[in-house]
This record gives structure tokens, C-alpha cells and sequence, in this order.
């Protein structure tokens, strides 16, 4: 896929494949395109060339909630719930896509209503027991701390019942303790099937949960492999340090040390950059 902005490429011919039951992480320094990447995927943003195909099937110039209900679903950089109501409503209102009660049905009320009712409610109850927020379900979501609002839009999306879900930097603001807890929570999640597509600025969590990582720089595809490959790879290594194209790291020795550095670093090679 390729998309301009005036006259800067945001992404140049980018082409790439993410597996069914695989974590696949994109990765790269700040304004490499991944998020005009996922704002393409997701439908928000229609690209000037290129296609999209999910599950063999082209969704390009599908609505985002037209995406959303083929089942590819996203998280966003920015927190998206509802701040004025509880953890556990934030979750119900989210499932509105799972009912089949129509509107009369619903004003006349009846057993199939209150079954549906039981039924969304118990999953509520699952999804913010599945994401560790159970402790949270009552507390007004706005009164959470950031990190925690982080972990409450992942139940949000799972509440669509996605098969493949994009997750936009989950683990920005979130404490040593939330990161442990939301790798444990997407390798449960590929672990009952659902295909992961990750953007991570955390180095540590990318190397250490990705089944496939791809790099951009510059809107174009720099790398892409397992994690092992790209960590060290010479142009991973150049985008995240700033080594400009005559200035090659000495040797392969230090090409190790810089792709060692940067899986235990990311954060901080960003900011370098």
C-alpha cells in the first residue's frame, strides 16, 4: 500500500502479511507510518494505492464498522471508553453488537429479551474478569488510572469478538506490573485463537511475545522476520541509533551489541531518535 500526505509519503509500496494465530508487531522510530498503517487496515483511511486482503478477501473502502464487523478489530493510541460510566457498563455497551433483540422486542419485553440480557451480562462479567479489571467493574471508568483505562479498551475490543485485533502502543503508560499482565494477556489471547497485530514501542514486550516482527522506517519496510533476525539487523539497528548510511557500526560484534541493546531498550532508542 502507499499514502501521501501532500507530498510526503507516509507509506511507499508497504507490503506485508500478518498469520492467522501469530503475534505480528510492527515496529519503528516515531513517524514511521504505523499508525496511518492501522488507520489504512482499519478503514479510516483510504490509501492511494495498494489493497488490503483479510481472510482472501480485499475490505478495502469498507467503513470502519464495517471492518470491525468482519472481525478485525482495534484499540487506538489514545484512550476510547466511556470515562462517565462504570467498567462493566463501558464492556456492556460494547456488546450491543453481539444482541438480536430488535426494538420491539425490546419494548415488549418477554423471556427472549431477558435471556439476551443474562446472556450479555455474563459475558461483561467474563471480559473484565478475562482482562484482570474485576476488582474495577464498579468504578467509573474516568476514575482510572491511565494504564488500567489502557487494559479496559483491550475488553472493549474483545467485546466485538475479533479474530484479528490491532493493538495501537497497549502497553504506553502502563507500570511493570501492567505490562507483565498484558503479556500474559495476549498470549492468552492468541492462545484461543485470536490473531494479534501489534504496534509496540516496548522493545522487551515486542521481542518477547511477537511470532513475526516488521520494521518500518520512512514509510517503507526495513525488516521483517522473527524477532531473533530483526533485532539485529543492520537497517533495524541504523533507524533506531541514527548511524547515517557512511557510518556502519564496526563489526558484527557491535552490530549484536546495538541489536541487543535495542530488545532490551526500545524506549529509549525512540527517544534518541
Amino acid at each position: 500500500m502507499t499514502v501521501r500526505f501532500g507530498g510526503v509519503a507516509a507509506l511507499s509500496d508497504v507490503t506485508f502479511e500478518a498469520q492467522t494465530d501469530h503475534i505480528t508487531s510492527l515496529i519503528g522510530p516515531n513517524g514511521a507510518g504505523k499508525t496511518t498503517l492501522f488507520n489504512v487496515v482499519s478503514g479510516f483511511l483510504r490509501p492511494h494505492g495498494g489493497d488490503v486482503r483479510y481472510e482472501g478477501t480485499s475490505i478495502l473502502g469498507l467503513r470502519p464498522h464495517q471492518v470491525a464487523a468482519r472481525g478485525l478489530v482495534r484499540t487506538f493510541q489514545k484512550t476510547s471508553v466511556f470515562p462517565a460510566v462504570t467498567v462493566f457498563e463501558n464492556v456492556m455497551i460494547a456488546l450491543h453488537t453481539q444482541g438480536t433483540a430488535g426494538v420491539w422486542d425490546i419494548l415488549r419485553g418477554g423471556a427472549k429479551v431477558r435471556d439476551e440480557e443474562a446472556r450479555l451480562t455474563a459475558r461483561a462479567h467474563e471480559l473484565v474478569e478475562i482482562v484482570g479489571l474485576a476488582y474495577r467493574e464498579g468504578d467509573v471508568a474516568g476514575s482510572l488510572p491511565y494504564g488500567e483505562q489502557r487494559i479496559l479498551e483491550v475488553a472493549i475490543a474483545l467485546a466485538a469478538r475479533p479474530r484479528l485485533l490491532l493493538l495501537d502502543e497497549p502497553a504506553a503508560g502502563l507500570n511493570t506490573g501492567e505490562r507483565e499482565e498484558l503479556i500474559a494477556l495476549i498470549a492468552r489471547l492468541r492462545s484461543e485463537g485470536i490473531s494479534v497485530l501489534l504496534v509496540e514501542h516496548d522493545m522487551r514486550l515486542v521481542m518477547g511475545i511477537s511470532d513475526r516482527v516488521v520494521c518500518l522506517d520512512h514509510g517503507r519496510v526495513i525488516a521483517e522476520g522473527a524477532p531473533a533476525v530483526v533485532r539485529v539487523h543492520p537497517e533495524v539497528v541504523r533507524a533506531y541509533l541514527g548511524i547515517s548510511d557512511g557510518d556502519e557500526p564496526s563489526s558484527s560484534d557491535q552490530r549484536t551489541a546495538n541489536g541487543q541493546a535495542l530488545a532490551a531498550g526500545g524506549d529509549t532508542l525512540t527517544a534518541e531518535r
